[in-house]
């Protein structure tokens, strides 16, 4: 089902961006004119209804010979076993390695098969359009795409780049045979750069596995000074052999640029190749190996926002009628919290009453509500806090709404305290009155149970024991 959606939403872009010019759908034949027939009362004859013929959905039909193939090999995408209203078609990408699909506005179309490290699914969906309703109706079809045999590949991991904090990027080898040596250039696409060290080479460098390894990272084209750079001419070579799977090399690199305002849909515009071109590699005899290049991509994308939520509660163990004060701490951890937020606290009630009405406070990284404890219990705080951030990559941006909330926060609020509460729980239990009565006639000191001293005289009197059997009889309300 999830395949599915996906295909009418690439089918509704294609039809939002195509330049096709669909023909008119099939003619359904000239519709008669209604005969007239005569009223059962004379005068005037009324016209018999027509009724519309149904119009003839179609199904379209997407196969793909062969349905696996190797790297390199050419696939047919065949559709003409569609049925029904079709009016035009075009084929798509979904899903896989970027292909050139050839014929796309036809129902019959090929690509050829990329360079793949792994055996990976290539999805492709036919889209037929009808003069019926509905107007859009598309099937799909994979294709699983093989590595290549008796030869080498070298392979550009896919990675991401967060605006303004430099990246890694890895490339491997995978051979069927043992290769001592390889070269290639990588080019970036316009948004990204290479870093380039203090001496003015590229921020590469192989791994330490890979023993007595002479590599060198020059910048392409040669003579070229900082923008002007736009790729790398990489050669690495082990006289020793370069295992199959080994890494060969990372670099670092950065978002440099805008993004192209338009892309080849589906492929998101953030995307950018790292395009491998004129690789080669030698085998341990020095006698060349077949090497193909896999390209990668590198998403562009803005920082997500983050932010930890520290609590402070003054007093810290409140009680039932004091006031508190809650403090949170907003500590960002990330750019991408723009805009003019809005914090929440929730789970007050019904332990705490108080304002806690949305606030605004624009720059602070504090807010504090002035509460008082209702209620004798655990309340569950929690803090949000909504605002705008920046999605997508420079030259394809929106700025949308976006909230993050904290962990729950417990507040155990103790019951009220009253005269002869010696254990400050709420009430006021038969051996606290005896404790009370002990005070009074000076057998037990005013350490024995300081709430008994309910007047603050120093003392216990006849007064505090009245109050205190009034809080044993209806507890500590009033």
């Amino acid at each position: 089902m999830r395949s599915r959606h996906i295909a009418i939403a690439v089918a509704l872009g294609l039809l939002a961006t195509s330049t096709l010019v669909l023909g008119p759908g099939p003619s359904l034949g000239a519709v008669p004119s209604p005969t007239p027939r005569p009223s059962s009362a004379g005068g005037t004859p009324t016209a018999s209804p027509t009724q519309t013929p149904p119009c003839d959905i179609p199904t379209p039909v997407p196969q793909a010979a062969p349905s696996e193939v190797r790297s390199g090999q050419l696939v047919t995408l065949d559709g003409s076993a569609s049925r029904g209203a079709i009016s035009g078609a075009r084929w798509a990408q979904i899903a896989g390695p970027r292909v050139t699909i050839d014929h796309r506005d036809s129902l019959t179309a090929s690509f050829v098969a990329p360079p793949v490290a792994v055996p990976t699914a290539v999805t492709m969906a036919l889209v037929v359009f009808s003069p019926c309703t509905p107007s859009i109706v598309v099937g799909n079809v994979d294709v699983t795409i093989l590595p290549p045999v008796d030869g080498a590949l070298i392979a550009v991991e896919a990675d991401s780049v967060v605006v303004g904090e430099p990246a890694t990027i890895n490339v491997q080898l995978h051979s069927d045979r043992p290769v001592a040596s390889v070269a290639h250039d990588l080019t970036l696409g316009p948004a990204l750069s290479f870093v380039a060290m203090r001496d003015g080479r590229p921020e590469c460098a192989v791994p330490a596995e890979l023993g007595a390894t002479a590599a060198e990272f020059e910048f392409t084209p040669p003579a070229c000074v900082a923008d002007a750079c736009t790729g790398i001419h990489v050669a690495i070579s082990n006289p020793q052999g370069i295992p199959d799977g080994a890494l060969l090399y990372s670099c670092t690199v950065a978002a440099g640029g805008n993004s192209p305002t338009s892309c080849d849909y589906p492929y998101d515009c953030c995307d950018h190749r790292l395009a491998c071109d004129d690789p080669t590699a030698a085998a341990l005899d020095g006698a060349p190996v077949p090497t193909q290049c896999v390209e990668g991509a590198v998403q562009i994308q803005y920082p997500q926002p983050m932010a930890d939520f520290l609590f402070s509660i003054d007093p810290p163990e409140p009680r039932v009628g004091d006031l508190v004060q809650v403090t949170v701490e907003i500590v960002r951890r990330g750019s991408g919290l723009l805009g003019l937020p809005f914090y929440n606290l929730d789970g007050t009630q019904p332990y705490l009453i108080g304002d806690i009405s949305p606030q605004h406070v624009p720059g602070s990284t504090q807010v504090t509500y002035e509460l008082q404890a209702a209620q004798a219990g655990t309340a569950e705080l929690s803090f949000g806090v909504a605002f705008e951030t920046q999605r997508g990559c420079p030259g394809n941006d929106s700025y949308e709404f976006d909230g993050l909330g904290s962990e729950i926060f417990p507040l155990t609020i103790a019951a009220r305290g009253c005269t002869g509460d010696c254990d400050t729980d709420g009430r006021v239990a038969i051996h606290e009155l005896t404790t009370g009565v002990r005070m009074a006639l000076g057998d037990a000191g005013l350490t024995a149970c300081p709430a008994m001293d309910g007047n603050g005289r120093g003392g216990v009197q006849v007064d505090d024991l009245v109050a205190a059997v009034t809080a044993s009889l209806h507890g500590c309300t009033d």
